[in-house]
């Protein structure tokens, strides 16, 4: 059983004859060469025509199918499966479960292989792989939505950039749409840095650009907002409407951009978005609005209610589910004051409802985040730590990290209402770690702050907190404090 371990974790390795080697010894390579010796070998007596598919499966990833490899290796699918089989037989590959699908036996098998190969001719079969796929499913490679971008990025030549950037820009929506943001980025990196510089501006970079923008939201990076800023005006130069607003509604977390003043340059382009919509009901014009609302929260000229009204209403008579969930989670700052509470509850009661049948984990989330700050403002503590406890499952399940910081803010507000000091203090301090983590340093900091202070209120230590306030609210004139 240790054997077995150490050879899983690529300590040991067991050869044809059963003999186990020792793997530490590196050559300039960086692999064991005990290990290169054994695979070259263990294959080498396979024959040559088995070597040659098997370096060929290699390229294409630890596990493959029949049927793309037969066309990639110019055989028929029964003589793959033979060689296939014979490798099986010699501890080279193993078969997964799958008809027509192995896996090699070791990581290390595959990469030896893959190394072993000249660059020329590694480029060479990336394209026939990707090719290969290409002719399988065009443009809808389903489940792999990453290899056909994988492959022509790896084997691409000058006259294939368009294909690789084609196929990195369908990587890069399939990432997002599954809720993979980090691949995402590094799709919408890729195909921008390989578009044409002429065709930055044009719907096609625009529309890469405002991808890009989106995923690098849903990571918590702080260059979003530019992302987006961008995307929006040149979208708007182009008369690129779809764009425009697309670009508007993906640069916001569903709340108030900057703690304490107003982002004029995203209200800016929210508002270039609602001339592009219209004035008539939709979805595009609702969901603008409930942003609008949310990024004038800290604009006291009190516009922020009235436009939260018309959003809500525009959404209740849409009855799309997914709208009347984002637009009421999203315009929580704007209903959030005492007249309006009541109204406030009962929309954000029918918003949890209505996210909890659609099962829909993002939605849950902003609908229980903006649930709880609800019921935090009625002083239903009850209530309260129920959206908390859906929260931490939701957010677990989609791993975004505007999601973590609502859950971890939500946390510290239940400890709020728990009346426990020492857990209160451990909760706020775990919120500020999160936002620092996931990239809202500051606005996690502008309320982490009157959380403490609350702490030391209730330990008397208020006085000693009095200089800091008074500086913080120096270096911050637009803070209404």
């Amino acid at each position: 059983e240790l054997l077995r371990h150490l050879s899983d974790t690529g300590c040991l390795f067991q050869d044809h004859d059963g003999v186990w080697h020792v793997a530490f010894d590196l050559d300039r390579t960086g692999l064991p060469v005990s290990i290169r010796e054994v695979i070259g070998g263990r294959v080498q007596r396979l024959g040559a025509e088995t070597a040659r598919v098997l370096a060929l499966a290699a390229v294409i990833g630890r596990d493959f199918e029949v049927g793309l490899l037969a066309r990639v290796a110019g055989l028929s699918e029964d003589r793959v499966v033979d060689l296939c089989d014979a490798a099986v037989d010699a501890a080279v590959l193993h078969e997964t479960g799958i008809i027509d699908r192995y896996t090699f036996a070791h990581a290390l098998i595959e990469r030896t292989l893959y190394d072993d190969l000249s660059a020329t001719r590694r480029a060479r079969t990336h394209r026939g792989v990707a090719e290969a796929l290409a002719a399988q499913s065009g443009d809808a490679p389903g489940a792999r939505r990453g290899e056909p971008a994988h492959h022509w990025a790896q084997g691409t030549r000058p006259q294939d950039t368009a294909k690789a950037v084609h196929y990195a820009r369908l990587a890069g929506q399939r990432a997002l749409r599954q809720l993979a943001p980090t691949e995402a980025v590094r799709w919408f990196t890729y195909a921008l840095a390989n578009l044409p510089e002429a065709e930055n501006s044009t719907v096609a970079g625009i529309d890469l650009s405002v991808g890009l923008g989106e995923a690098q939201r849903l990571v918590g990076d702080p260059a979003h907002r530019v992302t987006l800023l961008n995307s929006a005006r040149h979208a708007r130069d182009a008369g690129a409407s779809g764009l425009l607003v697309r670009a508007a509604l993906a640069n916001t977390n569903s709340r108030v951009s900057s703690i304490g003043e107003v982002d004029h340059e995203r209200v800016e382009v929210l508002r270039a978005a609602l001339d592009a919509v219209g004035p008539q009901d939709s979805i595009d014009r609702a969901r603008l609005l409930a942003v609008l609302c949310a990024e004038l929260q800290f604009d006291l000229d009190g516009t922020s209610a009235g436009i939260a009204e018309d959003a809500v209403a525009m959404a209740r008579r849409l009855g799309d589910t997914p709208t009347f969930v984002f637009v009421t989670s999203t315009c929580s700052a704007g209903k959030v004051v005492p007249e309006h509470l009541a109204d406030h509850l009962l929309d954000m009661a029918e918003a949890c409802r209505l996210a909890d049948e659609s099962g829909d984990p993002t939605q849950r989330v902003l609908a229980h985040w903006a649930g709880a700050f609800a019921c935090a403002d009625a002083g239903d503590r009850n209530r309260l730590e129920e959206h908390a406890r859906i929260l931490r499952v939701c957010a677990g399940r989609t791993g975004i990290a505007s999601h973590r910081w609502f859950t971890a803010h939500v946390d510290a507000l239940a400890a709020m209402f728990a009346g426990d000091l020492d857990v209160l203090e451990a909760a706020v301090a775990s919120y500020l770690a999160v936002g620092i983590e996931v990239g809202y340093e500051a606005d996690t900091i502008a309320q982490w702050a009157p959380m403490m202070i609350t702490v030391a209120q209730f330990r008397g230590t208020f006085a000693t907190l009095i200089p800091s306030i008074e500086s913080a609210r120096a270096e911050n004139p637009g803070l209404p404090v």
